[in-house]
């Protein structure tokens, strides 16, 4: 039986047989031509008619049905919340919140979680089971503390515990941190030490101040020992492991509610933990915190890629339930058949799109521009605008606020079709590179290009094959 070797220099190496000690080395260009199609015409490989042909036999290799309307019976994601998170709660909490449901989707589901955490406490402290939680059981403002910086979700507890408790005087507190302008004296004087390093502002902000703020807030809303300070001038020499470990455990938390993906809370509790080595190289009596464990990310060649039948029942979810179906189904069109970025599809503006051509212009990262060929089903849906004026962006003028709806609607989605694990808008941009593979005469560089990356390593990363086609693609390798 034939053996594979992965060696660490990036090459595969395949064992011709037992009995043979030598082996033949491949480099990943060799594993790509093999998993990527590797009968092409090399002078094709720029050809705009050749990219579109790719483009259109992707969307036919993936047989998804995206109806132009919504002509069936719809439902509201709000519907659905008060069916299976606001129901089985007690009357206390129940007859509350059904007033709110006005709200839109991620802030009611906040408050319903930040409700659920007060009728938690209570049934632990009085060890009564939830159901059984009455409004006299609420009258601790213990219990309706440190549960939420948002200032939103807070008023609405306000609200809540004011209701249990009509005649106190008692305010809930909240530490709100969340818009306070970080100026920490000890974060400045580290914030100066990159910068002499040759540091650039993003990076300062991405892997030092934001997490360092985060962390901080987080203390300050979850100790009593520590109600004493603000944000700017929190002792971070008080700080302990135990600390940081419930820090850790918070963060997987989130992980597991779908709040949060693994690889981000994993980078950053890595800065965190970079904040305190750099705070103990400089002087600063603070723990090195070396030995707390951090969060391993994701392997990018674990991901699970969906099947067709799966993000069919997806977009089916979404056919079902979107309120602002035309521009969510576009989004999703624009994410899974030309592998753009979130940050991409909010910013398409009219003037990028031609439909006599048929193709788009795309500012992708680093403010590169490239030109895609538009898929049919794309074509079909922008046709439903014709009757609008096309000026502006494509999908809302609020880019960012589209961008928040949407991704809170996504969870909930995902959620309703039991599809959690493709939570985060970019296993589209992922499946559309792997199932990119299938499409006939589809090459690495037109791979490459269609992905808008500089290097094929890139592009390999968003590659995820089964040990079923891996297994294949070796065996095909010529010795």
């Amino acid at each position: 039986m034939d053996k594979y070797i992965y060696t660490t220099n990036g090459k595969i190496s395949k064992n011709l047989s037992e009995n043979d000690s030598s082996t033949k080395q491949f480099s990943a260009e060799d594993l790509l031509d093999e998993l990527f199609c590797i009968n092409w015409n090399p002078r094709r490989e720029n050809n705009e008619h050749h990219l579109k042909e790719l483009i259109n036999q992707l969307s036919a290799l993936l047989k998804l049905d995206f109806p132009l309307t919504q002509n069936i019976e719809k439902r509201t994601l709000t519907e659905w919340i008060i069916q299976n998170d606001v129901r089985p709660l007690p009357k206390v909490g129940r007859e509350y919140l059904l007033e709110y449901k006005h709200l839109n989707t991620g802030t009611y589901r906040k408050l319903i979680k930040a409700v659920l955490i007060v009728l938690e406490r209570a049934s632990k402290k009085l060890r009564k089971p939830i159901l059984e939680i009455t409004f006299k059981d609420l009258e601790d403002p213990l219990l309706f503390q440190s549960i939420t910086n948002n200032t939103a979700i807070h008023h609405y507890l306000s609200v809540f515990y004011k209701r249990m408790n009509p005649f106190t005087m008692a305010e809930l507190k909240i530490n709100n941190t969340k818009k306070t302008k970080f100026n920490h004296e000890m974060i400045k004087k580290l914030e100066t030490a990159l910068r002499k390093e040759g540091w650039q502002e993003n990076s300062i902000k991405t892997h030092l101040t934001d997490p360092v703020k985060w962390f901080f807030s987080w203390l300050l809303n979850n100790y009593v020992e520590f109600d004493m300070y603000l944000l700017n001038n929190f002792p971070a020499w008080k700080i302990k492991e135990t600390h940081l470990k419930e820090f850790r455990s918070y963060l997987m938390g989130l992980v597991r509610e779908g709040e949060l993906t693994k690889n981000y809370v994993s980078e950053n509790f890595k800065y965190l933990k970079l904040f305190f080595s750099l705070s103990y190289k400089l002087g600063y009596r603070i723990n090195h915190m070396n030995r707390i464990i951090g969060i391993p990310s994701e392997e990018l060649d674990s991901r699970r890629i969906p099947q067709n039948e799966e993000l069919q029942h997806f977009f089916d979810t979404v056919h079902m339930y979107s309120e602002n179906y035309q521009e969510e189904i576009l989004a999703y069109q624009f994410m899974l058949f030309l592998g753009l970025r979130i940050s991409e599809v909010i910013q398409l503006k009219w003037k990028d799109i031609n439909l006599e051509d048929p193709s788009i212009i795309i500012k992708g990262k680093g403010g590169v521009y490239s030109k895609m060929p538009l898929p049919a089903p794309i074509i079909e849906r922008l046709q439903i605008f014709s009757g609008k004026q096309k000026e502006g962006y494509v999908l809302s003028d609020n880019p960012q606020k589209f961008k928040a709806n949407l991704k809170n609607n996504h969870k909930l989605y995902c959620e309703i079709a039991g599809t959690e694990y493709f939570r985060g808008f970019h296993i589209f941009r992922h499946t559309f590179v792997t199932k990119l593979t299938e499409v006939p005469n589809c090459s690495p560089k037109a791979l490459r290009l269609l992905a808008r990356h500089n290097s094929l390593v890139t592009t390999s990363n968003y590659y995820h094959a089964t040990d079923e086609q891996l297994e294949t693609s070796i065996n095909k390798l010529k010795y």
